[in-house]
Order: C-alpha cells, then sequence, then structure tokens
C-alpha cells in the first residue's frame, strides 16, 4: 500500500509539473501518454487534484493548473517578500529612490514589491504584480547579465555584466531611470532595482546601496 502511495504522490507531482511546463493545457490523453499511465487511475487522480483546485479542466477537455497552485506559492512566497521589505526600505532611505524587488514569471519579470524612501516627499510608486514591457529595462538586463555568457548576447547585457549591475534612463516612464542588481535566488530569477528621477546624479549612491540590498536578500532566500 505504501508503495502505491508513493507511486500515486509522484505522479501527481510529474503531472503538475507536465502542466506547468504546458501553460495551454493537456488532454487526458496526452497526460495518460506522458506520465506512462492507463486511464482510470490518471481519472482518478485528476479527480482528487481538481476536487484541491490544483487543476482544472475547460469547455475543450484541456487540464490546466488553478487557483490551488497560486494559493501554495503564495504561502511560500509572502515570508520571504515580507523579509526583503527590511534591505529595501534601508536602500531606498540612503538614496532617496524607490526600491524594488523584481522576480521572473516565465517570460515576464514582474514587480513583487516596491518601497518608496521615507525621507522623500516625491517617489515613483508601482504597484505590485506590475509586469515589465520588454527585456531592455535594467531589471531584466541584470538578470540576463547574471547568466551564462551567450555569443548573440546584446551590448546592453555584455556591459552590464562587466560593470555588476545594470542601468536604465526613460525605458520605463520618461525622467527616470536608475540601476539594477540580479539576486542570487534558489528556486527562481530576480533582481533588486532602485529608480530616481534624477538618476545621473543619484547612480554613484545607488549601485553599492542597490548591491548590498541584492546580497542581504540573497542571504534570505
Amino acid at each position: 500500500m505504501a508503495i502505491d502511495s508513493s507511486k500515486t504522490v509522484d505522479r501527481g507531482i510529474r503531472l503538475l509539473f507536465e502542466l506547468a511546463e504546458n501553460p495551454r493545457g493537456l488532454t487526458v490523453t496526452e497526460l495518460a501518454s506522458r506520465l506512462g499511465t492507463q486511464r482510470p487511475p490518471l481519472y482518478r487522480l485528476l479527480q482528487t487534484l481538481s476536487d484541491y483546485r490544483l487543476i482544472r479542466r475547460d469547455d475543450n477537455k484541456l487540464y490546466t493548473l488553478s487557483i490551488g497552485v497560486l494559493e501554495l506559492a503564495r504561502a511560500f512566497s509572502a515570508p520571504f517578500i515580507d523579509r526583503a521589505r527590511g534591505p529595501l526600505q534601508e536602500a531606498a532611505d540612503a538614496t532617496g529612490a524607490s526600491a524594488m524587488l523584481n522576480l521572473a514569471d516565465g517570460d515576464s519579470l514582474v514587480v513583487a514589491l516596491c518601497v518608496p524612501p521615507r525621507s522623500s516627499d516625491i517617489h515613483l510608486a508601482i504597484q505590485a504584480g506590475t509586469r515589465y514591457p520588454h527585456h531592455q529595462v535594467a531589471p531584466w538586463v541584470a538578470i540576463l547579465a547574471a547568466r551564462p555568457e551567450q555569443d548573440d548576447d546584446p551590448d546592453l547585457v555584455r556591459e552590464a555584466r562587466a560593470r555588476g549591475y545594470a542601468t536604465s534612463a526613460g525605458q520605463v516612464r520618461p525622467g527616470l531611470g536608475g540601476v539594477a542588481v540580479a539576486l542570487t535566488l534558489p528556486q527562481t530569477e530576480g533582481s533588486i532595482s532602485l529608480v530616481s528621477s534624477s538618476p545621473d546624479e543619484d547612480e554613484e549612491r545607488m549601485v553599492p546601496a542597490a548591491i548590498a540590498a541584492a546580497r542581504a536578500i540573497s542571504a534570505l532566500a
């Protein structure tokens, strides 16, 4: 019985990873083939996972991940994000810039937390969950620069890799700029960015603060 239970758990975990890699969904036939199982036990597994809202079946009979997976993810990420607030606040207060924790979500980069400086009346506020529009903004460039070197790396990435940080000016909003440093995280990619309305004047102060925050937050992961 224990062996059968272990196989069921293993199959359930593999099923969730298969759906994570195929966000458009998979049919029962496709899942059975990928998991190497027959339909009767697969249907029982699908029903159990559906009962816990980990998966769902749409009108096209495709199975996808469901809201229960997000609830589990929040339970994991919330303590980490809360712990990251302290180093971000220190960086924001030291530079007068808004400090952001950015986490990769597939091919997108999402603002997980934005902390404004307590000593400034004018600052940038970005809502958690905001996605960056393209890969040329500093928070993305910092992440790309932390990856192994590729022959087709853009100049922006090569420059950031050489410096140890990325810079931006006006890519997100006109008149704003800042610096970003990659994080070292065990399960995802991320970066710390500091954004200011006077980036040319503040870059010298922002770079050490961003590096210090990135090191502190990476140590928390």
